[in-house]
């Protein structure tokens, strides 16, 4: 279901057919609030549920590197190693860290690499690389989820398509003052089934605790 489609359903809920009281632009914002509303509820059931990947260069003497757009939060930012070919993780310091480190001379990594800390809408790469590398930079993060054009579909099972159009529903309702009741029910209850859209490999987490685990300390 594209965004043309859930906010025509929106409005036969909302009994306009028409625009009158909400625009399409008005709708189409409520929307995207309930996707990310949406988007949250299944994080929480699985992580890996929406990834995504972006690369840039790295430039000789840069330390701000923009983050994406759509950045929810990172998995993983990477640099290139050039010997292998292979994107290595970078270990996240705290933005006081590197900057107190930097300032005292202090080595910023035990392995002779690039370290980052949040620095707004930016990463902050330190220390300043040396050399300029296409393609340096590798991230590895979950995007939020936004529909920019009618023909735009978000990346979800169709049924909690459904979920996003009475979330938006519940919303809109509640900017006029009017009950909100029967479409946040039934929002929840599509919700309470996001587990059976993201079902968790069992294979790769082991649901019992090794009777010798912590011995070799």
């Amino acid at each position: 279901m594209n965004r043309g489609s859930m906010r025509t359903m929106l409005r036969r809920r909302l009994q306009e057919v028409t625009a009158d009281q909400w625009a399409d632009a008005d709708l189409n914002e409520i929307l995207d609030l309930a996707l990310s509303e949406v988007q949250g509820h299944v994080l929480a059931v699985d992580v890996e549920g929406f990834l995504s990947r972006s690369q840039s260069n790295i430039v000789a003497g840069q330390t701000l590197y923009p983050k994406p757009d759509d950045l929810r939060y990172e998995v993983a930012l990477k640099s290139l190693d050039t010997s292998s070919g292979l994107y290595k993780r970078i270990q996240r310091r705290s933005l006081r860290d590197i900057q107190d480190r930097l300032e005292s001379g202090t080595s910023l990594s035990d392995t002779g690499g690039y370290e980052y800390a949040h620095f707004g809408a930016f990463f902050l790469l330190a220390p300043a690389p040396s050399a300029s590398l296409a393609v340096g930079l590798e991230i590895d993060y979950v995007p939020n989820l936004s529909m920019a054009l009618d023909s735009d579909a978000p990346a979800l099972p169709t049924q909690l398509h459904y979920a996003v159009v009475l979330r938006a529903h519940s919303m809109a309702l509640g900017e006029t003052g009017e009950e909100i009741g029967q479409p946040l029910a039934e929002y929840q209850k599509l919700i309470q089934e996001i587990p059976s859209w993201y079902l968790r490999d069992q294979a790769a987490e082991p649901n019992y605790l090794s009777a010798a685990l912590g011995k070799e300390y």
